[in-house]
């Protein structure tokens, strides 16, 4: 069985990250390490952290200025220094012996995909584990094909095992600093990939609650999308490779999501949309009806989410269609 370095960001989650480290801890007897990297807390998360390394002498506690979740992502892949690298969210758990039982699945894949679910703190509840589409060994790029034909776009990090040294030798790192960096760590990850499996084996649980970044919306937000999305473009083409998928990935998950969001919260559209930023979005359309929708953001971004909804009068939407096919 490989060994594994588990990697934490932490950033006051002190409610939720005993039952995190419990989840590792507990029913999993992997040889490695648990690497937290303390991203600034304010709470007592790093009291906890201490108790638990104090008990555990696997738990390595890094600690650094916040710097948000990437950095400390990146902090954490630098210092790994066993065969695979695990991700977890200090508010997330994994199911209870899952992780042995993964690894000895692994035949030496620069990544592999499982299963995961969620728990609603509000609700109490964990929802059932979706069944997932099985593949084997597969370059990284033919599997970003897969899974848009599936639509199953869960597969970004933390839900996988990385081979550590595939990482590091191709610095594959998050952008520090910005909100959504997982979409363009997903494309980095993809592009150089050599081969990759996904089981159909439930390991981790999400915990959705009010106040994480996954449910949180700012303008800064929609501004890092934008980064996100210039990121993913320029990395790609100096990669010589900017399939049609990727394309329509960037359009619906980073500029159209900024638009929706930042029209819903009534952002201005100058803190977070510039001409720089269209024109890379009208670049990345696969169809007309995107075309369509992206001009329209030219002129008026609320307007253009009332096209796509088709909450503009007929007889202007059929003018609009002729003009721009």
């Amino acid at each position: 069985m490989p060994s594994l370095s588990v990697i934490i960001p932490v950033y006051n989650t002190a409610e939720f990250l005993p039952a995190c480290l419990d989840s590792l801890l507990i029913q999993n007897t992997f040889e490695g390490e648990i690497i937290c990297i303390d991203d600034g807390s304010t709470d007592t998360s790093q009291q906890i952290l201490q108790t638990y390394a104090e008990q555990h002498p696997c738990i390595r506690i890094i600690t650094q200025t916040n710097q948000r979740q990437g950095a400390a992502r990146n902090a954490g892949i630098k210092a790994a220094k066993y065969d695979y690298i695990l991700m977890v969210d200090s508010d997330d758990m994994v199911v209870a012996g899952a992780i042995d039982r993964v690894l000895n699945k692994i035949t030496d894949e620069d990544v592999l995909y499982f299963t995961t679910c969620q728990c609603s703190q509000s609700k109490g509840t964990i929802s059932d584990f979706p069944h997932r589409a099985e593949a084997f060994r597969i370059n990284g790029r033919e599997y970003f094909e897969k899974i848009v034909d599936l639509n199953d776009y869960s597969n970004i990090s933390p839900v996988a095992f990385y081979r550590r040294q595939f990482l590091q030798e191709n610095s594959i790192l998050f952008i520090p600093g910005v909100y959504h960096e997982d979409h363009a760590w997903i494309a980095h990850l993809l592009c150089h990939a050599g081969s990759v499996s996904s089981l159909d084996e439930p390991l981790y649980i999400y915990r959705l609650r009010e106040g994480s970044t996954m449910h949180s919306i700012s303008i800064a937000h929609c501004r890092d999308r934008m980064t996100v999305a210039a990121n993913i473009i320029n990395y790609c083409q100096s990669h010589h490779w900017f399939p049609h998928k990727m394309r329509q990935f960037v359009w619906h998950f980073d500029y159209w999501d900024a638009i929706e969001h930042g029209v819903a919260h009534e952002f201005h559209r100058k803190d977070y949309f510039h001409i720089a930023d269209w024109w890379r979005m009208y670049r990345c359309c696969t169809s007309r009806r995107e075309r369509r929708i992206t001009v329209m953001a030219l002129l008026s971004l609320s307007a253009a989410v009332r096209y796509k909804k088709y909450q503009i009068p007929p007889i202007l939407r059929k003018i609009f269609n002729v003009i721009v096919h």
